[in-house]
């Protein structure tokens, strides 16, 4: 797992920053191409997943779930599309990546290693290696992955209108949008930057694109206007 430097992503990521001061963006890519210290990490982090799923029930067949559809088709009694059946309506079904069987799927914890790699880069003081699957969700489409960004820029960032071209135009010469498919990943808000002071809410979403083995980190924490409110106020209640 290597990090890109990418000019194209790191000028938007500065404008966005700029026209809104509460916000941490990251647009980072990476390359998913194993060096020797990454087939050593991934031999530890599948043992540990081994060990894990043979002593625990927290892992269901159903690990990474499809973004907020899997409660829906439940309740409606429909079964979950398994990602290997062939579609029979729209673009925008619902596919569950979901373990080939009972056993110890190696392609699927593969995939959930990918994605951890790339966090445990971006936020090098925490470690992301054991979270659970579940954490990982499948979004169905690009579109919903940029209603979901752009309702939250639009009120936070100014002028959000005009950079969406640019920042759409920089994602896509990078990794290749129509060749992707997208997760997000939802912290436990317990040991993670997510769960930092300050931190109001925030989102992960992942654009994988395996022809070129790459992976595009989509990442951002709002922080409330003063990041330490509570402090403030013992404080003001100490000198009271």
């Amino acid at each position: 797992m290597k990090y890109l430097d990418t000019i194209k992503l790191d000028r938007i990521t500065s404008e966005i920053r700029e026209r809104s001061e509460f916000l941490d963006v990251r647009l980072e890519a990476y390359s998913c191409k194993m060096v020797t210290a990454d087939k050593r990490e991934w031999k530890i982090t599948k043992a540990a997943r081994k060990a894990m799923e043979s002593s625990s029930s927290l892992f269901d067949p159903l690990e990474l779930s499809s973004y907020n559809e899997s409660l829906k088709m439940a309740a409606e009694g429909e079964r979950p599309r398994h990602v290997s059946e062939p579609s029979c309506s729209h673009q925008d079904d619902v596919q569950l990546l979901t373990k080939q069987n009972q056993n110890f799927d190696e392609k699927f914890y593969r995939e959930i290693f990918d994605l951890t790699s790339v966090l445990n880069i971006s936020y090098p003081d925490y470690d992301f290696s054991l979270v659970r699957t579940d954490s990982f969700s499948l979004i169905p489409n690009f579109s919903t992955l940029v209603d979901m960004v752009n309702s939250k820029f639009d009120t936070l960032v100014r002028a959000f209108y005009e950079l969406r071209p640019v920042l759409w135009a920089s994602v896509n010469e990078v990794i290749n949008i129509n060749d992707c498919t997208f997760y997000s990943y939802t912290p436990d808000f317990k040991n993670d930057p997510f769960s930092e002071p300050g931190v109001i809410w925030c989102f992960n979403y992942f654009f994988v694109n395996k022809s070129l083995k790459r992976v595009l980190l989509f990442t951002c924490r709002a922080f409330n206007r003063d990041p330490f409110p509570e402090e403030r106020e013992e404080e003001a209640y100490e000198m009271d």
